[in-house]
């Protein structure tokens, strides 16, 4: 299979299990694309055994027995909701057998689990759908292995975060766009849409560019404040928007992934 290009660099942390030489290696997905439906990719290779966690932008592989086990892949169109709506497992590669044990929901990630009984290491490659759902206060996974066969810990599980309501603003209000050449870009007249399951829609009047239009979804939840994955006009990165959490947009500040920035202020 022909290797992926990636937006930005994966992030990725290997672990030794202690007393039973298993091994963890977590990966941050690729974000890219859109829209309702939402989509994961996870393609791996696996000796024996092992089991695949993903919640938010984040996936662990644990290997249960065998050589360790190693990501290729995890390409997504969005993080994986808290509560996904209408989640779907398809298996589409792979000799084992591959199975979902844990439907996501309630915060838990959703948990893959592969069983090669052939010599040697293969690869597998499945899907994770889901049409919208809600995100927790931090956008990404929140349990942990506890190292033993139970298989996921649950201590860290919270439910006390779920955006639920429509927010739409509309404000005058300054701000500039500045890119990475040093060019400097007046915005006002701002636009603010997040509509229920967390999907963002801002946009900007700019002196030179016309209107700014950017879209994507939240990523987590820090007090009243939302941040975003946002893409557009040849544009991406994280979106900062201070709110009162309910109608009002107080400012917005994007790092537009070492390209320049943006800020805008009511």
């Amino acid at each position: 299979m022909k290797s992926a290009k990636w937006l930005a660099p994966a992030i990725m942390a290997v672990v030794a299990l202690p007393g039973w030489g298993r091994f963890e290696e977590t990966r941050r997905a690729s974000i890219r694309g859109g829209g309702d439906h939402g989509k994961c990719t996870i393609e791996v290779e696996v000796d024996q055994a092992a089991e695949i966690a993903v919640s938010g932008d984040m996936g662990t592989i644990r290997t249960l027995s065998g050589s360790p086990a190693h990501w290729r892949r995890l390409e997504c169109n969005a993080p994986l909701p808290s509560n996904p709506y209408d989640f779907r497992f398809r298996g589409i590669d792979g000799r084992g057998d591959v199975n979902l044990v844990q439907q996501p929901g309630r915060g838990r990630p959703a948990v893959v689990r592969i069983v090669d009984r052939k010599g040697g290491r293969e690869g597998y490659t499945f899907d994770l759908e889901w049409r919208g759902g809600d995100y927790d206060n931090r956008g990404r996974g929140r349990g942990f292995w506890d190292g033993n066969d139970r298989g996921y810990d649950r201590r860290n599980d919270r439910d006390d975060f779920s955006w639920n309501n429509d927010l739409r603003y509309r404000g005058r209000g300054d701000g500039y766009f500045a890119d990475a050449g040093g060019g400097r870009n007046r915005v006002y007249n701002c636009d603010v849409n997040i509509a229920r399951g967390g999907n963002v829609f801002v946009s900007f009047d700019s002196d030179r560019r016309g209107r700014l239009a950017l879209n994507g979804r939240i990523v987590r939840m820090e007090g009243d404040r939302v941040v975003a994955r946002m893409t557009g006009n040849g544009l991406s990165g994280l979106m900062y928007l201070e709110t009162n959490h309910r109608d009002h947009v107080k400012e917005i500040r994007m790092d537009l992934d070492g390209r320049g920035e943006l800020r805008w202020r009511d």
